[in-house]
């Protein structure tokens, strides 16, 4: 059995503005670390807990109409289908930061599937 510890806890507010409604929501993430073995690498594992429904969430996470305007620190945005069926749906999404700290930290690339 593996143990993880809580190693962070944050919470972001974002507001998205349309031309006609401006949403303001609140999103708190845990962030759990395990380190099975000292030869091994360390498994990160996060917990999210945020407003509304899952589908309303991952519109605006998901899509970059959305998530380009609350996230200053994203370059590109992509969103791919996987697989698709009557009641489910996986999407590849990918994110290409920008650089950080005047270019010290360069970009980095994070794909999930989800």
């Amino acid at each position: 059995t593996l143990k993880f510890e809580q190693c962070d806890a944050t919470t972001f507010k974002y507001s998205l503005n349309s031309n006609t409604v401006q949403r303001t929501f609140k999103i708190t993430s845990r962030f759990f670390r395990c380190k099975p073995l000292s030869s091994e690498p360390t498994i990160w594992y996060l917990e999210s807990i945020m407003p509304g429904s899952p589908d309303t969430f991952w519109k605006y996470w998901s899509e970059s109409e959305h998530r380009l305007l609350w996230d200053a620190g994203i370059a590109t945005h992509r969103r791919f289908l996987l697989y698709a069926a009557d009641d489910t749906q996986l999407d590849v999404v990918n994110n290409t930061t920008k650089p950080a700290l005047g270019g010290v930290i360069s970009p980095r690339q994070f794909t999930i599937v989800a």
